[in-house]
């Protein structure tokens, strides 16, 4: 059976980190999806729905939404620092037809 085309490659996806002067750990910041956005910083074109689907971003949104936590928490009157942290993606998507018996 042949398979139809696929698509691979790698490039350079963004998350974003926290932490505060008592906390020693750097702590992934949880950035919950609604409506295909982050917090009103949508996902970038090139590379959006395998970022979305993995939780990363591209780097001008990973910075917006660092600014986004950051300014959140000193509203809050919370201390904290954050850190943008680089990801390789690898992505590898095939598709098989799959042949219909006949009866």
């Amino acid at each position: 059976m042949k398979d139809c085309p696929t698509q691979a490659g790698k490039f350079i996806g963004y998350g974003i980190e926290w932490t505060r002067p008592d906390i020693l750990l750097w702590k992934s910041i949880p950035i919950k999806i609604l409506n295909n956005t982050t917090h009103g910083v949508p996902f970038p074109k090139m590379y959006g729905g395998i970022l979305e689907t993995i939780m990363l971003y591209g780097f001008e949104q990973a910075n917006a939404l660092r600014y986004t936590y950051a300014a959140a928490a000193a509203q809050a009157g919370d201390s904290i620092k954050t850190r943008i942290v680089t990801y390789e993606v690898n992505y590898d998507i095939r598709a098989r037809k799959i042949a219909k018996k006949t009866r």
